[in-house]
């Protein structure tokens, strides 16, 4: 099901507005360790790479992990058969759902890049998608009160029309002939992340009710870890399909399989026992007056709310154009690119272990403070280098630091308020995402064309030093007692 990018991981796109993402090699972890590292993930989304599986025996590997991870969540005695088998279809759907996603997140560009498209119509995708989801969130809070069932709004919008938009793409080119396919195939896109985004308040807020407060650090970052490795086995695999296929057959080939992942990921979503949810004292209002209202009386909401705007709008001064650069002006391949992501992912999978330890000792607020301020230097590595190669550090740090930041940033979001309105505070949340990486993109791609690559990723880094600042001064840390706002007036009232 949705997964936010970044974001990403993003968040990279997925990774949405983040830079590329996360995985590693479990082989080389203790067996102790591996047992400990059963519990952990973010929601994110993120494209990376790296193939040094030979040495990881795979699926029998994620296996082992998935039963300890069961096996230590079944001895809580708090913890319901029902809700065990909840979280298990939970961390299935992650899997599926992350080798969709990152079909879509490093390939589909390029998959316009082969029909023709141009530079100007790439931006025109990328500002079009942060706008799309700028008006989508609280649609989205909205379908899931008035179906009446968050898991429903999220099967017919994430888990039903998002995918069925992705298998259209796959014909467009053999329904318009050369470059008159590229609006179509960009307009199916913006389709494929319109309804996804819908579904991410219910997905989020049905999320929170399944997993256990006290296990959330440890089994967010292992479902991060599942689906790290699922991208980074499709990353590379994917990439392989389409060299030997061609263009732009292969990457119609890879949309297809894409969907194919999604479907399974939707069928496996559809298996869970939606709880009740708790019920606001006073039914929520998504009008403009009543929006203004909770965040006048939520202080903490509103400077966090201030955050994302300010953190979002610089990381898409750089982040959507580090392919761009990568490919245009440092000259790399595609099998160059999908080898970089992959070694992405490889550097955040024991990150993930550690910072998912991390969350269950320090809590969302302090581990997202500590990863927040270490993303600013992820831009001024990349004017470091000047070879498609010289990349990998900067590739290698972005896994490392967005594996820890998303998984922070997931658990203090689930921390601002009671289950009950969590729906409508990540809605507002993700609505200053989305005007934040709207305005930052649209400046990046002018600020690039006038100053250059360097000069927007050297401003970049800054922006996104001051947006820490911001969030260190004035979001503070609170439990859910402590986030509850005073129930804000109705329109009328």
């Amino acid at each position: 099901m949705p997964v936010q990018r970044s974001q990403n991981r993003g968040n990279n796109s997925g990774k949405c507005i983040k830079d590329v993402s996360i995985c590693g090699d479990f082989a080389a972890i203790p067996r102790r360790s591996r047992y400990d590292l059963v519990n952990n993930f973010a929601l994110a989304a993120g494209t990376n790479e790296k193939n040094a599986i030979n040495s990881y025996n795979g699926p029998n590997q994620g296996n082992t992990m998935l039963r300890n991870l069961m096996f230590k969540l079944s001895s809580d005695g708090s913890i319901s058969e029902t809700i065990l088998k909840n979280m298990r279809w939970l961390l299935y759907d992650g899997l599926f759902a992350a080798s969709s996603l990152a079909i879509i997140n490093t390939f589909y560009t390029l998959y316009l890049e082969s029909l023709g498209a141009t530079n100007t119509q790439i931006g025109l995708m990328s500002s079009l998608t942060n706008l799309m989801l700028l008006m989508t969130m609280l649609p989205g809070a909205w379908l899931s009160e008035k179906i009446g069932s968050r898991k429903k709004a999220v099967l017919l919008s994430s888990g039903g029309i998002s995918r069925f938009f992705l298998l259209v793409s796959v014909f467009l080119p053999y329904w318009f002939s050369g470059q008159t396919a590229v609006l179509p195939v960009i307009a199916a896109r913006l389709m494929v992340d319109n309804f996804n985004v819908l579904g991410v308040p219910a997905w989020t807020s049905l999320a929170a009710d399944i997993v256990p407060m006290q296990h959330r650090g440890r089994f967010f970052a292992t479902r991060n870890l599942i689906m790290n490795l699922s991208t980074m086995v499709t990353t590379l695999a994917i990439g392989r399909l389409i060299t030997s296929v061609g263009k732009p057959g292969g990457f119609q080939l890879a949309m297809a399989i894409s969907f194919g992942m999604g479907v399974i990921a939707t069928l496996v979503y559809s298996r869970i026992k939606e709880p009740a949810a708790e019920k606001a004292a006073i039914p929520q209002s998504y009008s403009p007056k009543s929006l203004l209202a909770t965040l006048r009386g939520d202080t903490n909401l509103r400077h966090y709310s201030i955050f994302l705007f300010m953190w979002n709008g610089t990381i898409s001064l750089a982040g959507p154009f580090f392919a761009i650069y990568l490919v245009r002006e440092l000259k790399a391949t595609t099998e160059i690119v999908g080898t970089l992501t992959m070694l992405a992912t490889l550097a955040g999978m024991p990150a993930t272990y550690f910072f998912g330890k991390l969350v269950d000792r320090w809590g969302g607020w302090k581990t997202q403070l500590l990863t927040g301020f270490l993303i600013p230097f992820l831009p001024w590595l990349w004017m470091l280098a000047g070879t498609p190669w010289g990349t990998a550090p900067a590739y290698l740090y972005d896994g490392i630091v967005w594996a820890g930041y998303t998984l922070a940033s997931f658990s203090f979001m689930l921390t601002l308020t009671s289950p009950a309105k969590l729906t409508l505070y990540n809605s507002i949340a993700q609505v200053m995402v989305a005007l934040g990486a709207t305005i930052g993109a649209s400046l990046g791609g002018i600020m690039i064309s006038a100053w250059g690559f360097k000069a927007v990723f050297a401003i970049s880094g800054a922006g996104r030093l001051l947006a820490m600042l911001f969030f260190w001064r004035f979001v503070k840390p609170a439990d859910r007692a402590a986030a509850e706002p005073e129930l804000s007036p109705q329109p009328g009232s």
